[in-house]
């Protein structure tokens, strides 16, 4: 009887353990993100542009980025992510790369780098 106790206590505390080491989600970068500002430098120099008040960019579930200001949106594009980037299509003009340099549940940065010139896009949420 004192081994069936005892068995029973190990299996309950191993089933406690495992249950309780559970993957965490990971941090997906869907959902409305404020802009918070943007860095851009060329030849060693660089510029903070503050965002307008309101300024966000929604990534939606279906793969479409969309833009606006104080939940007036203003543009809608494609978009998708794949190993750490952020692949932008634009209806007519091409296309962008960003990586994604930060992205937590509270924290998104994206940099691209044109050569000869860098843009830094911080967001919060």
């Amino acid at each position: 009887m004192k081994k069936l106790f005892l068995f029973v206590i190990v299996a309950a505390t191993g089933s406690v353990l495992i249950s309780s080491c559970k993957k965490s989600d990971p941090v997906s970068i869907v959902g409305k993100w404020n802009l918070v500002n943007q860095i851009s430098c060329s030849s060693g120099v660089c510029d903070t542009l503050p965002p307008t008040a309101g300024d966000y960019a929604e990534f939606t579930s279906g793969g479409l980025l969309i833009s606006g200001n104080n939940n007036v949106p203003t543009d809608t594009i494609n978009y998708s992510v794949s190993n750490s980037n952020l692949y932008i299509s634009y209806p007519s003009a091409g296309s962008d790369t960003f990586h994604i340099n930060t992205l937590t549940n509270s924290s998104l940065q994206l940099f691209r780098d044109y050569g000869t010139s860098t843009a830094t896009i911080d967001f919060s949420r």
